[in-house]
């Protein structure tokens, strides 16, 4: 999500961590049987074993390296290898343990460090025909837009570097979107509000890099702004067709509005405050159209509460709405992304990948369940996933280790593709090499690698830190797709459902308390604030 200035939460690897040691020290105390300890929906959602990270027997590690890298398909256990030698932006290397051919598309004559990386697993690196790449460098809202050759899968040169409007006005490039049909148009808005420049404020744009040129397609501030300090944040587009932006203000840390517009006939379809009813109860951080653009999804901004409202959707076509609670029987999802009509995520209290028709957000299917090969789930990764793939029935996510606890080590720091039709089939591409603690620009947020995926599926664009080399680079990885899978049809219901308590269960993790929420500019006097990331 966007990194405008972010209130960090207890991480849930803090959370875990805490959790354990209470347990344990109440275990040594009390003599309690750890392994049956009784929990509640409030508790640190935790497996039931709170042994903390157990190493792997040598007959759980296949000796990958010995037998030659190749796309896995089993969930046996595959360390990390000693690092490749490290080439120069545009060398290439293979996987080898998976057999991927990668490539390094940035390197410190580029940017200095902490480096160059994806914004997020939603937002496309790759425009439409995968002939440039989009990248975030520093940490203060710097670009670059680099060639590629997709056929020859080469590097090119640097076509454009954190282009400006007049007056030296910045634009949020996090959140910048390639269109989904030309390949030389991205949309941008501009960073901030000063009434010393014109161009700043609620102004979206689009822009060409092959002539440089930005060009004015909406400002919201005559019909929605009333003169006031507003500004843009956090954009998600659809099909070229359906924008969604948070109305901001100066001074205010948290957005007042969601704008949803329709570009075709330059509608504001709607202009929803944070504080309505229908949206969860601490607020929302974003608000995510699907493929289609009919369906927004507003997840919360604050941390689990039992019972309470996680995700709100509106049906566009309907005017109609749905929610999703901190159930165990909605097992809302996180870090997930979306299809046409559909919703991909991790299910926060069963830890399995899942699919709903978002006709229908109750009716969940489990898909990849994240157990190893002896069927036990590993709790210590966290991921991000993306359906931005033309082929909706595969989803790509990257992993990487957050922590000890319940450590199997199975999927560890790896980039992969599961089905979203067969819980059974799932490809495992590459280790991404980023080792991630947060304890500096080069091994934090910025390092995780939130892969992105072209939409042919050939390519997939990653950050990694190489094992904590002191700076985070973009790499790009060629894959050959799998081959598309029948999708099911997805029956659409005529009205919502109330969440079933019946279906509720044992909480199994809390949820992702390190994807840090929102709390908006800072008013430096600037003319454009730099993004960072608290």
């Amino acid at each position: 999500m966007l990194a405008q200035p972010y209130v960090k939460q207890m991480s849930r690897r803090s959370i875990l961590l805490i959790g354990g040691a209470v347990v344990l020290l109440a275990a040594s105390l009390l003599g309690i049987h750890l392994a049956r300890t009784a929990r509640t929906p409030l508790s640190p959602h935790v497996p039931n074993s709170v042994a903390i990270s157990a190493s792997p027997s040598n007959a759980d590690i296949d000796a990958a390296v010995d037998s030659g890298g190749t796309i896995r398909t089993d969930r046996r256990i595959y360390l990390e290898p000693s690092l490749p030698k490290l080439p120069r932006a545009g060398g290439k290397f293979v996987d080898p343990v998976f057999g991927t051919e990668i490539m390094r598309a940035s390197d410190a004559t580029d940017f200095p460090a902490p480096g160059c990386s994806t914004f997020y697993s939603q937002w496309p690196t790759f425009n439409s025909n995968n002939t440039h790449l989009l990248i975030r460098c520093g940490n203060s809202g710097d670009m670059k837009i680099k060639a590629f050759d997709p056929v020859n899968f080469t590097l090119g040169a640097t076509l454009r570097t954190s282009p400006t409007l007049p007056g030296g006005v910045t634009l949020t490039w996090e959140g910048a979107t390639w269109s989904h049909t030309d390949p030389d148009l991205i949309f941008v808005h501009v960073n901030y509000y000063n009434a010393d420049h014109p161009a700043t404020g609620m102004k979206l744009y689009s822009y060409r890099p092959s002539t440089n040129v930005f060009r004015l397609i909406k400002d919201f501030a005559p019909s929605l702004a009333g003169g006031k300090p507003d500004y843009l944040f956090e954009m998600h587009v659809a099909q070229d067709e359906i924008f969604t932006l948070l109305h901001k203000r100066v001074g205010k840390s948290e957005p007042l509005y969601t704008i949803i517009w329709k570009r075709s006939t330059d509608t504001i379809l709607k202009h929803i405050a944070t504080n309505d009813s229908h949206l969860p109860p601490q607020g929302s951080n974003a608000a995510l159209p699907d493929k289609s653009g009919r369906w927004i999804v507003f997840p919360s901004n604050g941390s689990p509460v039992a019972g309470e409202k996680r995700e709100a959707v509106l049906d566009l076509s309907k005017n109609s709405w749905q929610s999703i609670y901190w159930t165990g029987g909605d097992d809302s999802p996180s870090h997930g992304d979306f299809g046409t009509g559909t919703m991909v995520g991790i299910g926060q209290w069963s830890g399995a990948a899942s699919i709903r028709p978002l006709s229908d957000v109750h009716a969940i299917t489990k898909l990849f369940d994240m157990k190893d090969a002896n069927g036990v789930t590993d709790w210590s990764n966290d991921k991000h996933t993306t359906m931005y793939a033309d082929d909706e029935s595969w989803a790509m996510m990257s992993l990487y280790d957050e922590g000890e606890f319940q450590e199997t080590h199975a999927f560890e720091n790896e980039v992969m593709q599961f089905s979203t039709t067969d819980p059974s089939k799932f490809r495992r591409l590459l280790h991404h090499r980023s080792h991630i603690d947060n304890l500096s620009d080069s091994t934090g947020y910025w390092a995780i690698p939130k892969a992105t995926i072209s939409r042919d599926g050939r390519f997939i664009a990653f950050t990694s830190n190489w094992e904590n080399s002191g700076r985070y680079d973009l790499f790009i990885a060629r894959i050959d797709p799998p081959a598309p899978l029948a999708l099911p049809a997805m029956k659409p219901s005529e009205a919502p459902k109330a969440p079933s308590s019946s279906k509720a269960a044992r909480p199994s993790r809390v949820t992702q308390g390190s994807k840090p929420g929102r709390t908006g500019a800072k008013d430096s006097g600037k003319i454009i604030p730099p993004l960072r990331r608290q």
